[in-house]
């Protein structure tokens, strides 16, 4: 099913915002997550440096398999997500104050809001790099059935 510009533009924005809200809420109890999120957390709790920056910088290598596997369209909305994600992840603590957040409850609606984010991106036609670049299918070549066909 193909979607329309502002429905993938509205959809990796809700995406990338659950995400990013899934990680500030990991981050203020200390947890972790897998994948490129989770070597940024690593280096964020080791360095103190933000962790949107880190997410970003890591992420670079993958632009360019997602754009082999996937193409220009998966990379450019992948890019954005993690734009996104860094970017909001960082804006976070400006309008969320967290007085005791509590541990039990953070780990899991923390891990819904990212789980539902990543389903958004995913329906979308996009990712946050990394790992998933890597896991998603490459695209199909036109006019050939899947099974070379």
């Amino acid at each position: 099913m193909k979607h329309r510009l502002y429905e993938d533009a509205l959809a990796i924005v809700i995406g990338t915002l659950f995400i990013s809200l899934g990680v500030d809420m990991y981050s203020h109890v200390g947890l972790l997550t897998g994948g490129t999120a989770g070597l940024a957390f690593l280096i964020h709790y080791r360095s103190g440096i933000p962790f949107g920056p880190i997410f970003l910088a890591i992420n670079i290598p993958f632009y360019y398999f997602s754009f082999r596997r996937m193409g220009w369209r998966f990379r450019s909305k992948t890019f954005c997500a993690v734009a996104l994600v860094s970017s909001f992840s960082m804006l976070h603590p400006y309008f969320i104050h967290y007085l005791r957040p509590n541990l039990f409850y953070s780990a899991i609606l923390g891990g819904f809001l990212m789980g539902t984010g990543f389903v958004v991106l995913f329906r979308h036609q996009a990712s946050l790099g990394g790992v998933n670049v890597v896991a998603r299918p490459p695209r199909r070549s036109r006019g050939r059935a899947a099974d070379g066909s």
